[in-house]
Formats: structure tokens, sequence, C-alpha cells
């Protein structure tokens, strides 16, 4: 086993590419279906993201309903100007997503495991035991 931490790649390399791919199946954009108002208000979804008809997109955050209108927070938190109902051509609002985080963490631990096995193995074979 000495090969393998000998082998300094592997953790820079590895680490980042395995949290990348973890952190992006833990969530996926679900698309809203009209009216957008009810499932706002009912669901309280912590993130939005809103689709205006002029092809623009922004994320809100706690967004809200007053009156005609969608209201929430930037990407900075900071308070963005109402959103028009009329004005939107689509909504998405982030769900948990258990099967992607379970097979991509299933996947990346079998990667991990057969690189550090080759790295074994290769080690073997080149005498360094």
């Amino acid at each position: 086993m000495r090969i393998v931490r000998e082998s300094r790649f592997l953790r820079p390399v590895l680490t980042p590419l395995l949290l990348t791919m973890w952190i992006s199946a833990c969530h996926k954009w679900v698309p809203l279906e009209p009216p957008y108002e009810s499932t706002i208000v009912n669901d309280r979804p912590d993130q939005i993201r809103v689709a205006l008809a002029d092809g623009t997109r922004t994320e809100l955050s706690r967004p809200v309903v007053r009156g005609t209108s969608v209201v929430g927070l930037d990407k900075e938190n900071e308070p963005i100007t109402a959103v028009e109902f009329s004005e939107i051509s689509g909504i998405e609002f982030r769900r948990g997503d258990t099967a992607g985080t379970v097979a991509v963490t299933v996947l990346g631990a079998a990667v991990g495991l057969a690189i550090l096995i080759a790295v074994e193995v290769a080690g073997t074979a080149a005498g360094f035991d």
C-alpha cells in the first residue's frame, strides 16, 4: 500500500472531481406548472429560477408573491425588483435528487476504488512493494 501514499497526484485530482460530481447530483431544477402564484404560495420553494419573456434568467431565493408579481433575494441576498407574472415565460425550482446523489456516490466510490487498485497493481508490478 506504500505506492498509494507516494502517488501525490491522486488526492488533488480525484477529490475535487468527486466532490463536484456529488454536489451537482444533490439537486435538480424542476419546472413549475402554471399558475405559478399558487405553487409558490403553497409549496414555498427556497429558490426559483425565473425565465423572462425576453430570454433572460434570474434566480431568486425565498420568493414570495406580492399581488401580480414575485419578489425574492438575488444571489448576493439583495432584494430584487418585483417580476410581473405576465413577463415570466417559465419558473423552475430546486428539488433534492436522492436517486442522483446515491448513483453518483456509488459511481464515485467505484471509480476511486478502481484507481487505487490500479495504482497498487502498477506499484507491485514495478517492484514498489
